[in-house]
C-alpha cells in the first residue's frame, strides 16, 4: 500500500499555479495541408500537449523563452525556439508543417524510455525496421523479418540476442511488446510470431541489452517492441497477395514429395485504416495463409482478424479497444529421421495441432491540465490448444493491467512511473492429472510490478542520463515471494552533432515459466518438472560510439558497442536420469529425459559493429542497413580453462575472434554460435529496387551430449541402444559442420504506378542446405511472387 500512496504522491503534486505566457497554433502535414491529431509537442520548460482532431494546440508557460519539439511517428521531428518581449505580448501563435520522415536519422523510438525520443539519443542499442523494408520482403510472420537485426538469431521461432540462447522452446530471455504491452504466450512464456498483426505494422525496434526495469521479466536480455498504425488524415486501404514455391533440395535422393504436390505456400493480407469523422479512429486488417511445408508434416493454416479503434472524449481524453484474433493449426516438428536420405522427414509421426488465440485490450489516455500524461492499458489473452492424436488439450490465459504516469519537468527533466499486475492461467493434463477428480491441473499465478525512471538532458541536450528501477512480487500455485528491486542507470553525450557516445548498465530478471516448472510429459524422452526454479538474475553492461552523417549522398550512422552480460542462475534443460528410487531402475527409459535446472553462473563478453545508411549517388537511391556480431558466451558451471578469473575470461574471448581453441570449447554454452553477420542492401532507380541479402551464422559449438551420444547419459543412452545412435545423424552432422553457413537472398520490386507493385523474392539463393539447430534442416532455395495494391 505504501508503493501506491507514493506513486500517487509523486503524480499530483503540487504544481504552477499560473501561467505567464501562452503559446498557441496548428499543425499539418507538409504534403497535404491537413490538420495532424495527436501530434506530441513538448516543451523544454516542463509542459506538454498533444493537438487536437483539427491539429491545435496550447502551451502555457512561465518563462520568457523556450524551445518547443514537435514530434509523430513517421515524420521528422520539428523544433521552434520562442521569445516574447513587451511588443508580442503574452500569446504566441504557429503554424507548424511536419515533413514525412526520410531518413533514420528522423527516426523517433519508445522502448529505452516509454516515450517519445530520436533514435540517435538512445542511451542503449536499438535496431529499427521500416514498413517499407517488411513491405520489400516476403515475411508471412515476424520473426523473418527480425531475424535481419545484426545479433539476433532466430532459432526454432526462439529468439536470441547477442547470445541470450536457445532452450527447445520453453522461456525466453527476449520479451516483445505490441502497442506497449507484453504479448508471450501463457505456458510456456514464448513468442508467438504469426499471430503479430504485421499487415498494420508502423514501426519495429529491437532492443538490445537488459529491459526489465521498464518491461519487467523475459526482457532481461533485449526487447522487440511493435507499434501499430493509426490513421492519417486520408484512409488507406492496402492488399497484398503471395505465392511461393519451394524448390527441390540440393540432395534429390531427400524429396519426399515426388509424385506428390511440391512444397508451397500462399496467402494474403489486407488492412484498412480511416478516420470515421473527426473523433473516431478505426484500424482493421485480416491474414489468411496456408503451408505445404517442405520438412514433412510441418504443415501450418492460419486465419486472423484485427482491430484498433480510438475515440478522443475531448482533446486530453481519448478511449479505445484493440483486438487480435486467430485461428490457426500447424504440425510441431522436432528432429529428422536421419541427417542424409531422411534429412526432411520426421523421426516421430507429426499430427496437426489446432488453436484458437485471442486477445482485447481496452484502454484510456489522458493528459490532466498541468500536462500529466496518464495511461491505463490492459490486455485479456487467452488461447485454447486442441490437440489431436494422443496429445491432450489445453487452455491457458494471460491478463495484464497497467498504470503509467509520465511528466516532464523543467528543464528536461522527464519522470515515467508505473504499476502493473499479470495474472496467468493454465490447465493442462502435460501439467499433471489432479489424483480426486482424474481432470487436468490447473496452475495459476500473478505478478506485481512498481516502477519509475527519470531521465535528464543536460548541456543544452548534449549530455543525457537515465536512471530506473523496478520490484516485483511475484506467486506460482499461492505461494507468494518478494522479487529483488532491478536498476537501470544509462548516458549518452554528443560530442558535437554528429559522434555521439553512450554507456549503460542494466540488471534484468526472468521469472520461470510455467512450463519449465510444472510439465511433467513424455513425448519420446520424459520432461520432468522442477517446481524448485529460482528466477534466472543478471546484468547487462554496454559502452557505444554512434557517428551520424547527413548530406545528400549518404544519410544514416555507423554504430559500434562493446558489451558484457553476467548471469546467475541461468536456467538450461538438463538431461539425467531422475528416480528418487533407492535401487533405481537405470534400464527404465522412463526415467531418463529433460530437466529444466539453474546452472550457476554464465557470462558473455562480445562486440558488435553496425551501419544503417541510405542516401543517393546520382538518380541511384540505396540503403544499405548491416552488422557484425561476436560473442563469447561461456558456462562457468562446465569451466575446464579457468574461465572464472577475469583475466582468463577476457584473454580467451580475444583469442577466440579468429579462432576458438579447443581448451575453450566445452565452457562455450549450449545451442551459441560466437559470429553473426547481417547484410541488407537494396539499390533503388526509378520504379525498379533490387534488394540483396546476406546471413551468417558460425557453427552450433556446444549442444546436448545425449543428441550426439556423448557425456556420461549419452554413451549410457547409446549403450542401451544397442549401440546405436538415438538421434539419427546427430553426431555424424556435427562432426562434419567444420564451419558456419553464408545464406543470400536477392528481392525484386517494381512500382506499376504509385499503387501498385509487384515483388520477386528469391530466398537462399544457393540452395544450400543448412540447419541452424541441429536436427532441422532449414528450408531450401524458395521463388515468391507478391502483389500490393494501395487505395
Amino acid at each position: 500500500m505504501k508503493n501506491y500512496i507514493l506513486l500517487f504522491f509523486l503524480c499530483f503534486f503540487a504544481l504552477d499555479a499560473f501561467s505567464q505566457y501562452t503559446v498557441s497554433g496548428q499543425v499539418k502535414d507538409e504534403e497535404t495541408g491537413e490538420p495532424m491529431i495527436g501530434v506530441t509537442i513538448n516543451n523544454t520548460k516542463g509542459k506538454n500537449a498533444i493537438t487536437d482532431y483539427n491539429g491545435i494546440f496550447e502551451l502555457s508557460s512561465t518563462v520568457d523563452s523556450f524551445d518547443i519539439r514537435f514530434s509523430y511517428l513517421g515524420y521528422k521531428t520539428q523544433e521552434k525556439t520562442v521569445f516574447f518581449d513587451s511588443d508580442s505580448g503574452s500569446i504566441y501563435n504557429l503554424e507548424i508543417r511536419l515533413i514525412g520522415g526520410t531518413s533514420i536519422l528522423d527516426a523517433v523510438v519508445v522502448s529505452s524510455s516509454k516515450y517519445e525520443k530520436n533514435l540517435l539519443k538512445e542511451v542503449v542499442s536499438v535496431d529499427l525496421i521500416t514498413p517499407e523494408l517488411l513491405s520489400n520482403n516476403q515475411v508471412t510472420q515476424l520473426d523473418q523479418i527480425i531475424a535481419k537485426v545484426p545479433g539476433v538469431q532466430i532459432i526454432d521461432e526462439q529468439a536470441s540476442i547477442r547470445g541470450s540462447g536457445f532452450a527447445f522452446g520453453a522461456g525466453s530471455r527476449v520479451t516483445i511488446i505490441v502497442d506497449g504491452l507484453p504479448l508471450l504466450a501463457p505456458e510456456g512464456s514464448t513468442i508467438p510470431w504469426n499471430y503479430i498483426p504485421i499487415e498494420n505494422i508502423a514501426q519495429i525496434e529491437v532492443l538490445k541489452g537488459a529491459s526489465s526495469v521498464l518491461y519487467g521479466t523475459s526482457a532481461m536480455n533485449g526487447l522487440i517492441n511493435v507499434r501499430t498504425a493509426y490513421p492519417t488524415s486520408k484512409p488507406k486501404t492496402i492488399w497484398q497477395t503471395y505465392a511461393g514455391v519451394y524448390d527441390n533440395p540440393e540432395k534429390d535422393y531427400q524429396i519426399w514429395w515426388k509424385n506428390k504436390t511440391q512444397p508451397h505456400q500462399i496467402g494474403t493480407y489486407i488492412s484498412h485504416r480511416t478516420k470515421i469523422n473527426k473523433k473516431f479512429d478505426l484500424v482493421l486488417g485480416g491474414h489468411a495463409h496456408k503451408e505445404l511445408s517442405y520438412l514433412q508434416g510441418a504443415d501450418e493454416r492460419r486465419y486472423r482478424f484485427n482491430f484498433n479503434t480510438r475515440y478522443r472524449i475531448t482533446d486530453n481524453l481519448s478511449i479505445g479497444i484493440n483486438g487480435n484474433i486467430m485461428e490457426f493449426s500447424k504440425g510441431f516438428w522436432a528432429f529428422w529421421a536421419d541427417n542424409d536420405t531422411l534429412g526432411l522427414t520426421p523421426l516421430d509421426p507429426i499430427s496437426l495441432d489446432s488453436y484458437y488465440a485471442r486477445n482485447f485490450d481496452p484502454y484510456v489516455n489522458y493528459v490532466d491540465p498541468y500536462g500529466n500524461q496518464h495511461a491505463i492499458k490492459t490486455r485479456l489473452y487467452n488461447v485454447t490448444y486442441l490437440r489431436t492424436g494422443n496429445s491432450p488439450n489445453t487452455t491457458a490465459s494471460i491478463n495484464h493491467y497497467e498504470y503509467q504516469f509520465n511528466r516532464q519537468f523543467e528543464n528536461n527533466l522527464n519522470f515515467t512511473a508505473g504499476v502493473s499486475r499479470q495474472t496467468l492461467s493454465v490447465s493442462s493434463p502435460v501439467f499433471g492429472i489432479d489424483s480426486l477428480t482424474n481432470l487436468e491441473k490447473t496452475f495459476t499465478g500473478n505478478v506485481n510490478s512498481y516502477y519509475g525512471q527519470l531521465e535528464k538532458s543536460l548541456l543544452d541536450e548534449r549530455l543525457s542520463i537515465v536512471l530506473g528501477s523496478r520490484w516485483e512480487t511475484y506467486a506460482f500455485e499461492e505461494e507468494t515471494q518478494a522479487g529483488f528491486p532491478v536498476v537501470r542507470l544509462g548516458s549518452s553525450f554528443a560530442i558535437n552533432s554528429k559522434n555521439i557516445i553512450r554507456a549503460s548498465l542494466g540488471q534484468g530478471y526472468r521469472l520461470p515459466s510455467l512450463a519449465e516448472q510444472y510439465v511433467d510429459y513424455n513425448n519420446g524422452f520424459q520432461n520432468f518438472p522442477n517446481i524448485e526454479l529460482q528466477p534466472e538474475i543478471g546484468s547487462s553492461y554496454e559502452i557505444g560510439y554512434k557517428r551520424a552523417f547527413d548530406n545528400k549522398e549518404i544519410k544514416g550512422y555507423f554504430d559500434a558497442a562493446i558489451f558484457y552480460q553476467d548471469y546467475e542462475d541461468l536456467i538450461e534443460p538438463v538431461f539425467g536420469f531422475y528416480n528418487e528410487d533407492t535401487l533405481p531402475n537405470i534400464r527404465n527409459f522412463d526415467f531418463y529425459g529433460f530437466q529444466y535446472q539453474n546452472i550457476a553462473e554464465a557470462r558473455i563478453l562480445g562486440f558488435e559493429l553496425g551501419t544503417n545508411i541510405d542516401g543517393n549517388i546520382g538518380d541511384l537511391g540505396y540503403r544499405l542497413w548491416s552488422g557484425y556480431t561476436y560473442t563469447f558466451p561461456v558456462d562457468l558451471s562446465r569451466d575446464t580453462a579457468n574461465l572464472m578469473n577475469a583475466g582468463n575470461f577476457v584473454s580467451a574471448a580475444a583469442n577466440s575472434i579468429f579462432g576458438l581453441d579447443s581448451i575453450y570449447e566445452e565452457s562455450i554454452l549450449l545451442y551459441r554460435n560466437l559470429h553473426n553477420v547481417r547484410l541488407d542492401l537494396e539499390l533503388s532507380y526509378k520504379d525498379l529496387t533490387l534488394g540483396f541479402a546476406a546471413n551468417y551464422q558460425s557453427k552450433m559449438v556446444n549442444v546436448d551430449d545425449v543428441l550426439i551420444g556423448e557425456g556420461y547419459f549419452g554413451q549410457l543412452i547409446e549403450f542401451f541402444n544397442g549401440g546405436n545412435d538415438v538421434f539419427p545423424g546427430m553426431k555424424d552432422y556435427k562432426e562434419n559442420q567444420a564451419s558456419g553457413d553464408w545464406v543470400f537472398d536477392l528481392r525484386f520490386n517494381y512500382a506499376v504506378t504509385d499503387d501498385l507493385k509487384l515483388s520477386f523474392v528469391i530466398n537462399n539463393v544457393m540452395n544450400r542446405e543448412y540447419a541452424l539447430r541441429i536436427g532441422r534442416i532449414n528450408p531450401p532455395r524458395q521463388f515468391t511472387l507478391k502483389l500490393q495494391v494501395g487505395i
